[in-house]
């Protein structure tokens, strides 16, 4: 009995043993696909960190575009603006707000490729989804100013794209840097001489790549009358009723006061200066540039010495015309001799140069033609004269 007993015990001592061991593997074995499980997906959540931070990395979202619109009521003042954005991630991108300066826009609509509001309306911006712009794709947007704070033409404009990311893109826009010129040139007339103020914006530049589009000249000159009590001096030009604005156009321009004022009022004007410049350019995004004033002082050779006009005289082609020459001196004194040329468009029977008589005039008679004639009279430096004759 004794000798059984103790085999019983040794023999469930045996077992328990083995399932100890047993007990021991399984416990080894889950704990190591639980480890397994793990180490996968930590691997996993830091392959999709990585290729997250590496989309977000690589994200770019670029304003290719800018087509900004003027208020029609205040022409210095963007009214709108239609931007081109272009995703050159290979991956999609969102976005999600837009901030002009420092002011978000509260909404904006996607446009179509005219820049207009694309119909129907897909509105945009505060607490809405973000925009899809896709991988290497573009995307147009109409943003509307009204309401904002207000922004000028004549002042540099950041321009920012938030994506869903959080990923911060700006671009800057800066007014062209408007650079005048202004100088006196001399010009030889006959036996006369006089000055001509020069106009050179040649040398101003565009910003953003952009191109300068116009060249627009303001001169200022004072009166000479009892409407301007400072006179022909600097003064003139501390109040905008004592002188009078003439418009100019071009890049490399010269001014002549007499093409600006009637003849018959030339002796109220300051005609020997000083002359006030302002130079205003634009460029291909609407933004606007300006000078600084420059003063060309008082220069007694800055008078004009003579004035070309002409008139015809006659129905029209077909029958006899009869064309009066005269170069008068600025205080309208015929000018002797002056020689003219004369150049034409169309069929009419004018000579190339005509010599003016003893009192600075000519008059030609019985010219014919015989389709609708315009002819051109030049005098040297000074503005020509032309002739319709229909």
């Amino acid at each position: 009995m004794i000798t059984g007993s103790r085999r019983t015990v040794a023999s469930r001592k045996g077992i328990s043993e083995v399932m100890g061991a047993l007990l021991l593997i399984v416990v080894v074995i889950v704990s190591v696909a639980a480890l397994a499980s793990f180490i996968a997906v930590a691997q996993a959540n830091a392959e999709n960190r990585s290729v997250y931070l590496s989309s977000v990395k690589n994200e770019n979202l670029q304003i290719l575009l800018a087509q900004f619109g003027a208020n029609k009521a205040t022409p210095w003042v963007w009214a709108n603006v239609t931007l081109t954005v272009r995703n050159t991630n290979t991956g999609d991108s969102q976005l999600s707000q837009i901030r002009v300066g420092s002011y978000w826009i509260p909404k904006w609509y996607l446009a179509d490729s005219n820049g207009s509001i694309a119909k129907p309306a897909q509105l945009f911006g505060s607490s809405r989804p973000p925009l899809l712009v896709p991988a290497k794709g573009t995307e147009n947007v109409f943003l509307n100013f009204t309401g904002g704070p207000g922004f000028y033409r004549n002042a540099s404009m950041a321009i920012t794209l938030l994506a869903a990311t959080g990923n911060f893109f700006t671009t800057d826009y800066s007014p062209p840097a408007a650079v005048g010129i202004v100088g006196l040139a001399p010009v030889s007339y006959q036996y006369f001489s006089r000055d001509v103020v020069s106009l050179d914006a040649t040398h101003s530049l565009g910003s953003n790549g952009s191109q300068i589009m116009s060249y627009d000249w303001v001169v200022g000159i004072p009166f000479n009358n009892a409407t301007n009590p400072d006179g022909c001096t600097e003064g003139a030009f501390s109040h905008s009723s004592y002188y009078q604005n003439v418009k100019v156009t071009g890049q490399l321009e010269r001014f002549f006061q007499e093409a600006s004022i009637k003849p018959s009022l030339i002796g109220n004007y300051c005609l020997a200066g000083p002359i006030k410049v302002d130079l205003s350019v634009i460029d291909s995004n609407g933004l606007i540039g300006n000078s600084s004033s420059t003063v060309v002082p008082v220069d007694p050779n800055l008078a004009p010495t003579a004035t070309l006009t002409a008139g015809a005289g006659g129905a029209s082609c077909g029958s006899p015309i009869t064309i009066s020459v005269d170069v008068q001196d600025v205080f309208g004194r015929g000018v002797p001799n002056a020689l003219v040329l004369a150049a034409h468009t169309g069929d009419i029977d004018v000579m190339p140069s005509y010599t003016m008589g003893a009192n600075g005039m000519d008059t030609i008679n019985g010219l014919s033609c015989t389709i609708p004639s315009t002819v051109t009279f030049t005098v040297d430096a000074l503005p020509p004269a032309t002739v319709s004759i229909p």
